[in-house]
């Protein structure tokens, strides 16, 4: 594969792109002929080649454009990639092991219950999640108690780095607050204990907020954050509805105002919105309704298109509405914008102006290494799932079949066996990631993608178009709105999680 290729942004402006070197330039469209001709032509040919195309440049202005080629060429562009010897990374027990002890961001799933029935939930009917039956309905303590001293254990072992910092437990359902007795033990329980690395705890959860009213004087002492899910204003009970059918808006709106108002320094702290956009709304109003009533700015997305059982695409398909912003939104929204987000990633990842780890500024050499296949988290890097069942996951965000322990009589955690599954995993979908353009960067987790036969299976590999149409997009929200580079380039200091705020 070529590591340089040639894109034009909305505005017909050139640029070159290359990704062995991390590196963007502008150029004048004639590179994109340079890159075409230049093997199989002499100098004298080529411009007589590239003249016939471009009849008013110069022989002087031709000259100086491949000249500067030359120079781009001799610097390291436009040369190629081994993907199979790139994408060869591994990992290790010792690996899964270091990052169990390391965990900071521990989630129970307290209860598969909800008193709500969300057309697009991804627990409910539209989703291959549904088919997979609980085997219990609700956590008990003595599940939570045994994770938590088995995690304390290693938090307080030698294979913990960590001095000190914060270590967020959160609670997810279903609708966590079905079973607040839980999570009222938990806290409790927690609190108790006394980390050698003088960890402190903290505590998030997601909730629909039906029943706010009830439980708010234990979750503001506690200081526990919110991410509260709300589509907007009435709009929200399109999708949102209990399982009778009746709206679910009135009963969260007015519980979110009683928290704001017997809690109005709680609610500028802790609380914080999310909006899935569907086929009645769209970002600008959400955003407007939301800021407007309450000052906040919402984390908006679009309903996942993964997981989508095959004989429910034509209704996935109507209710989905993709993720766009006009150029004032974008100014409005900043932090929380996605497409700032995402050309923060870009920035990030693709251009060479900022070091990921430590490490690499030692090794003066970012990519002289291989990497592991696509985006995938390791194993117990940025969170542990807990189950009601007892199973354990990389996240809330896969299939509950991708389980890499269980909570027994104790915590089962096999690190050989999990470094195995990935390793094959990484085997499999290395050979569809070697012609893929966007695989030295890939943002996709493997456990969202279709498994045949026990492996996954990519369907979202990037051609050669499709990478500068993706290039394209990136650059020119930049050309039209210049002044929010510094809020592109600064976004990823920032979690997603406001816990922290």
């Amino acid at each position: 594969m070529e590591s340089t290729v040639y894109f034009e942004s909305n505005n017909g402006n050139g640029y070159l792109y290359d990704m062995q070197n991390s590196c963007i330039v502008n150029c004048h469209p004639v590179f994109k002929d340079f890159m075409k001709l230049s093997a199989d032509n002499l100098e004298s040919d080529l411009y007589a080649v590239i003249q016939t195309k471009y009849p008013s440049m110069t022989i002087e202005e031709l000259k100086h454009y491949y000249q500067k080629y030359l120079h781009l060429r001799g610097g390291g562009l436009f040369g190629s990639i081994d993907s199979k010897k790139h994408l060869a990374g591994r990992i290790s027990a010792q690996v899964v092991a270091q990052q169990l002890a390391n965990i900071d961001n521990v989630v129970f799933q307290v209860t598969h219950q909800c008193n709500l029935n969300c057309v697009y939930c991804c627990y409910g009917d539209l989703y291959n999640h549904a088919d997979i039956a609980p085997r219990h309905d609700s956590m008990n303590f003595e599940q939570a108690k045994v994770l938590i001293d088995h995690l304390v254990v290693l938090w307080d072992s030698d294979l913990n780095l960590s001095q000190g910092g914060n270590i967020m437990l959160g609670f997810y359902g279903g609708e966590p607050l079905i079973n607040f007795r839980l999570i009222e033990q938990i806290v409790e329980y927690v609190q108790t204990l006394h980390l050698k690395n003088h960890s402190t705890f903290l505590f998030s959860m997601t909730t629909n907020g039906i029943l706010l009213d009830r439980y708010m004087d234990f979750l503001v002492k506690h200081e526990v954050s919110l991410l509260i899910s709300l589509d907007g204003n009435s709009v929200h009970n399109q999708l949102r509805v209990d399982k009778k059918g009746t709206p679910s808006f009135d009963r969260v709106y007015a519980n979110i105002n009683l928290l704001r108002e017997r809690y109005p320094g709680y609610f500028k702290r802790k609380v914080h919105f999310n909006s899935v956009l569907n086929c009645y709304s769209n970002a600008e109003s959400v955003h407007q309704f939301i800021y407007g009533e309450f000052n906040k700015v919402p984390g908006i997305e679009t309903i996942t298109y993964t997981g989508v059982k095959k004989g429910k695409m034509e209704h996935f398909r109507k209710i989905y509405r993709p993720y766009v912003e006009s150029t004032d939104l974008l100014r409005a929204r900043e932090r929380n914008s996605a497409q700032i987000r995402n050309a923060g990633y870009f920035f990030y990842y693709h251009i060479g102006n900022s070091y990921r780890h430590y490490i690499e500024l030692l090794l003066k050499e970012r990519k002289g290494y291989p990497r592991i296949p696509t985006g995938t988290c390791l194993p117990f890097w940025k969170k542990l799932f807990v189950t009601p069942s007892g199973d354990l996951l990389a996240c809330e965000r896969i299939g509950f079949q991708h389980v890499l322990g269980r909570i027994e009589e104790a915590v089962k955690v096999d690190c050989v066996e999990i470094a195995d599954k990935y390793n094959r995993y990484y085997e499999a979908i290395s050979k569809q990631c070697e012609h893929c353009y966007q695989a030295d960067f890939c943002p996709h987790c493997l456990f969202q993608f279709d498994f045949k036969g026990g492996l996954p299976v990519c369907e979202v590999a990037m051609d050669e178009n499709e990478y500068k149409e993706y290039l394209s997009d990136k650059i020119s929200m930049l050309e039209i709105a210049p002044d929010l580079y510094n809020s592109v380039n600064t976004c990823l200091l920032y979690t997603s999680d406001a816990a922290d705020e």
